[in-house]
């Protein structure tokens, strides 16, 4: 199954001391709180009560759920499965025929949940210690919002776990009021004057810093041009030029309806800028171009178009119809493909 990874680097999470003492402790070790927060949605009586947040619309509208979870006690890795709530009037999703002219709002809506259901789909996450990367894993039957996760792991820490300590108000209003360091006898509190809670996680890498980053590694940039902008004279030109331009440092193809222009030089700081810079220039209407491409050591290739690295990998792994995929199921097949996965992402 063909699966999307995009590597996040975890910043910051858990309990950090905001006083000038240096008595107040920290406990910021990622693995550690995920197996807590494993451990108590694995003790919930049902999905429903895996909650962390109320929606709003200051935060997010929708809510998310703990699904499965799995840690490895020997790396402290794990997989989480999220189930991300998604937009519904009372269990039904609207719809608009394919064929509905603009203007014309008609719309059907379609019952796709019961009453005790709650219409989304997972979201998985793995997250592996030694290299402190928190990778989101996107499948075509799955989606993930940072935003959600975010949320509901800050709320798991004020008020879910363990280490949380917090007071209920007469209306059930949960109020955080500080740090329980559980890894203490007896448990020592510190409050929430002293200590504040962190979440935070960002994309691993901007293309334009990665490539900066890691000049060596490059080998060659690849533009792709669509074919159907030529005419019959210019494509027939276009093959000549091909066969008498052939050698070791260029390559060119035509092939799938588009063209192929790969060439081999010693990547610059200011080229890579530059190259960058220029991308949004390149999809205009009257232009050919399908994507620039900068071919990495190891077979990889980064698109100057996109945002985030990302890569496209096909995990040994099968989805059984009216199922969400295994935590324990995922982590294995993700193990297997780690090699994989960390060359194409060159990290």
């Amino acid at each position: 199954m063909e699966a999307r990874i995009f590597p996040f680097h975890v910043e910051k999470i858990g309990y950090y001391p905001t006083d000038a003492s240096g008595t107040t402790p920290s406990f910021t070790d990622c693995s550690e709180i995920l197996k807590l927060m494993i451990n108590w949605a694995g003790s919930r009586s049902d999905i429903e009560n895996t909650v962390t947040y109320e929606p709003s619309l200051t935060n997010t509208s929708k809510n998310l759920y703990f699904a499965d979870g799995y840690i490895d006690n020997n790396t402290g890795d794990c997989v989480l499965v999220m189930w991300r709530e998604l937009t519904h009037d009372d269990g039904k999703v609207s719809a608009i025929p394919r064929t509905s002219k603009p203007g014309v709002n008609k719309i059907s809506n379609n019952k796709v949940a019961k009453p005790n259901e709650i219409p989304g789909c997972p979201s998985y996450y793995w997250y592996c210690k030694d290299k402190n990367l928190l990778y989101a894993i996107n499948f075509r039957h799955s989606t993930q919002s940072k935003k959600q996760l975010t949320e509901y792991i800050d709320k798991f820490l004020k008020f879910f776990s363990p280490t949380a300590s917090y007071v209920s108000t007469v209306k059930g209003r949960l109020i955080y009021k500080g740090f329980k360091d559980i890894r203490t006898t007896p448990v020592i509190t510190y409050a929430d004057t002293s200590v504040e809670v962190l979440f935070k996680f960002k994309s691993l890498k901007k293309v334009r810093e990665y490539l900066i980053n890691n000049l060596s590694k490059i080998k060659a940039i690849q533009e792709e041009q669509d074919v159907s902008y030529f005419d019959d004279s210019k494509k027939s030109a276009l093959q000549k030029i091909i066969k008498s331009h052939q050698d070791s440092r260029m390559r060119a193809v035509i092939d799938e309806g588009k063209f192929s222009f790969q060439y081999k030089w010693v990547a610059t700081e200011d080229y890579i800028n530059k190259l960058v810079d220029r991308a949004k220039t390149y999809f205009s209407d009257d232009n050919s171009v399908r994507d620039i491409k900068v071919l990495m050591s190891g077979g990889s290739s980064i698109s100057i178009f996109e945002s985030n690295i990302k890569a496209d990998v096909e995990l040994d792994i099968k989805k059984k119809k009216n199922e969400f995929i295994k935590a324990v199921d995922l982590f294995d097949a993700l193990t297997k493909a780690s090699t994989v996965i960390n060359s194409k992402l060159n990290y």
